[in-house]
């Protein structure tokens, strides 16, 4: 009696104060919402805007001015660049990074916010990023003199 009270005791601190697993290794999540994240983008940069609304949650405010300003600023540089898309896992996010970028500078960042552990996700969060910006970044990262924490492990 006293072994099978030890071992719910432990499961019990597991489960109360064990960390959530994050979607490295979720094939199902990671697929699903990759593809989400590149049709919103064939749709932005086709400039097709009620198409990607459709991806969105109904929170984020003034959707419809944002993704035509978005997609403008895609049409601007998608002759010119290549497209990179990465994943970024954050707290409670999965951020699909999607980058324009040419051989010298990346020229416009859209960060794609969905919820970790849900393969049909909303767009939760919308953010955007234009040369001056990245640029600056890279300057301050180029500055940095402390090390970079490692990667996650795979």
């Amino acid at each position: 009696m006293r072994t099978f009270s030890a071992i719910i005791f432990l499961l019990f601190i597991q489960f109360s104060f064990g960390q959530k697993a994050k979607d490295y290794f979720n094939k199902e999540v990671i697929d699903s919402q990759k593809k989400t994240a590149r049709s919103i983008i064939k749709n932005l940069e086709n400039g097709e805007i009620e198409l990607s609304m459709k991806y969105f949650d109904n929170s984020i405010s003034e959707l419809k001015n944002t993704l035509k300003s978005i997609s403008y600023k895609i049409s601007k540089v998608k002759t010119e660049t290549k497209f990179s898309l990465v994943i970024v896992f954050d707290e409670g996010f999965n951020i699909y990074r999607c980058r324009y970028y040419d051989e010298i500078n990346e020229l416009y960042q859209v960060d794609l916010f969905m919820s970790e552990g849900q393969p049909n996700s909303d767009v939760k969060k919308l953010e955007t990023k234009n040369s001056e910006v990245l640029k600056a970044e890279q300057k301050r990262r180029m500055e940095m003199k402390d090390v970079p924490p490692p990667p996650p492990p795979h």
